[in-house]
């Protein structure tokens, strides 16, 4: 089976940077020359030219290093299966994520997408302090869906204020492709518009190709202002909502709203979830670090968080002095993060001495 629409544009993603790394193995087993520049678009098509038999081949060769790992955990099971059997299904948090992005145990979230994938839940509200690393946790939803195997398409939605552009978003997505109906206010509210989007959108997502279980991940919607988004985004929750307990219904979407800040509707929240995402602590960067190097120790951990802190309250105070009118968010995670890319590395072997 080829790769789906989600997985080349994560290997597009993933290589187009590294272009330098594959084009000589490409070449090396007769693949059609690679793309000479760093276009997604043309990597995309690249890689969705390839058989798969050729694209296991370059897959191969490049490994093993901590790309091909995140190549492999965003291709799904016929792909993973010519690079060897799947490792057993984790009951806890990864580190390695797609792009290679870290991921500091985020136990609390992981646990509650099983009930969200196989259970009576349709819904998951994620909330947490501003800066701690929300956004990051799709990659977490990826790793999860791709874990359990085929059947599942994880879509992300940044912010937008205008309901049109979030619905056509959504569709523009899907396939077969659909058409939204134009906004009638001669003939309708906004709030009447809005709730036959949403069912529109729902009904496009039942139906789309090929029958998947799509999971919309919508990122800080809480700045959502129009009241006709709001009426979408309750609409859309109780379809959801109500296709749980429909036995037609095989293939029902998943929510996962990441500071929402729009109440849901009552019939939505018997099957919706909550979590709350702290920041990271040090006991959480020493568990990390174990696993990403043995040698790592709790002092490691510990220097590593008071430095990280120190020079994110360093730039705080840079930004707030340059322009003392403007708010200032904490860059604290976003420096983790790179920081801690680093041990996802393997260390450097040792090259021996030549002897005489």
């Amino acid at each position: 089976m080829p790769p789906t629409d989600f997985e080349l544009d994560r290997l597009a993603e993933l290589l187009a940077p590294a272009g330098i790394l594959v084009r000589p193995h490409a070449a090396a087993i007769g693949l059609a020359a690679a793309p000479p520049t760093d276009e997604l678009a043309a990597w995309r098509a690249w890689f969705a030219a390839l058989p798969d038999p050729q694209l296991v081949a370059l897959l191969g060769r490049l490994g093993p290093n901590p790309l091909v790992v995140s190549i492999a955990a965003a291709l799904a099971a016929a792909l993973a299966a010519a690079l060897g059997p799947r490792p057993a299904i984790r009951d806890e948090a990864p580190h390695i994520l797609l792009k290679g992005m870290p991921i500091v145990d985020r136990i609390e979230v992981w646990t509650k997408l099983p009930a969200l994938m196989d259970g009576a839940q349709r819904i998951l509200q994620i909330r947490g302090e501003a800066k701690v690393g929300k956004s990051y946790l799709r990659y977490l939803i990826h790793e999860f869906c791709n874990s359990r195997g085929r059947g599942h398409d994880v879509r992300y939605f940044a912010p937008s204020r205008s309901l049109a552009y979030i619905a056509g978003d959504i569709v523009a997505q899907l396939r077969p492709p659909i058409t939204l109906r134009a906004r009638d206010l001669a003939h309708s509210t906004d709030r009447a518009w809005a709730s036959s989007t949403a069912r529109q959108v729902y009904e496009a997502l039942r139906h789309a190709e090929p029958p998947l279980t799509r999971w919309l991940v919508f990122d800080h919607f809480d700045r959502v202002r129009d009241d006709d988004a709001v009426v979408f985004f309750a609409v859309l929750a109780e379809q959801v909502a109500l296709a749980a307990s429909d036995p037609n219904v095989t293939h029902g979407p998943r929510l996962v709203l990441i500071d929402h800040g729009v109440p849901l509707p009552d019939v939505a929240r018997p099957v919706a979830a909550e979590v709350v995402v702290s920041r990271v602590t040090v006991p959480d960067l020493e568990q990390f670090g174990r696993r990403c190097r043995p040698t790592w120790t709790a002092a490691d951990a510990r220097r590593l968080f008071e430095d990280v802190r120190a020079a994110a309250d360093a730039a705080i105070d840079d930004l707030q002095r340059a322009a003392p009118d403007v708010s200032v968010g904490d860059p604290f995670m976003d420096m983790l993060c790179k920081r801690l890319h680093a041990l996802l590395q393997p260390e450097p072997t040792p090259v021996p001495e030549p002897t005489r």
